[in-house]
């Protein structure tokens, strides 16, 4: 399963309170606002700061990075 079908399947409210999160009802919400009105700008953002290239070398240091610990 991959990373996006896992975010998709999850129960973000069971997950929160399973990490012991106060007002996870609030949090959801906030959650879905960024994701749905905010991140598009935000990705905006990065893209004219890095550049496309510049995005790309993060995210396969991020990459590397996490393949890199058990």
């Amino acid at each position: 399963m991959s990373l996006e079908e896992y975010l998709e399947a999850a129960d973000l409210s069971e997950l929160l309170r399973e990490l012991g999160a106060q007002n996870v009802d609030l949090l959801v919400r906030e959650i879905s606002h960024f994701t749905a009105k905010e991140a598009e700008k935000r990705d905006k953002i990065v893209l004219g700061y890095f550049g496309e290239d510049g995005v790309n070398k993060i995210v396969d240091s991020i990459i590397a990075g996490l393949n890199s610990h058990p």
